[in-house]
């Protein structure tokens, strides 16, 4: 199988705390489903809004300052966002 292709969107808030992270799956298949890690989360509340606006709650890892969030597959040409706080 060929990596993933994701387009990634990453937002901070004031203190440079990433408060959402919007996946775009830039390809013409369906993605695997896939390990988010990020730097200096704005907290533990985890939250994915789909593209058609379904939402549920992550599954994710804590890791000293870095968080490590389990994304389900997308579509192909399909994206979610990943709502950290």
């Amino acid at each position: 199988t060929e990596p993933n292709r994701f387009c990634l969107y990453p937002r901070a808030n004031g203190e440079g705390r990433i408060t959402s992270v919007t996946i775009l799956n830039a390809s013409i298949e369906s993605s695997e489903p896939a390990v988010l890690r990020i730097k200096k989360p704005a907290g533990p509340d985890i939250l994915w809004m789909a593209l058609g606006g379904e939402t549920c709650r992550l599954s994710f890892e804590m890791q000293g300052e870095f968080i490590k969030i389990y994304l389900p597959a997308l579509n192909a040409w399909s994206a979610g966002t990943v709502f950290i706080g």
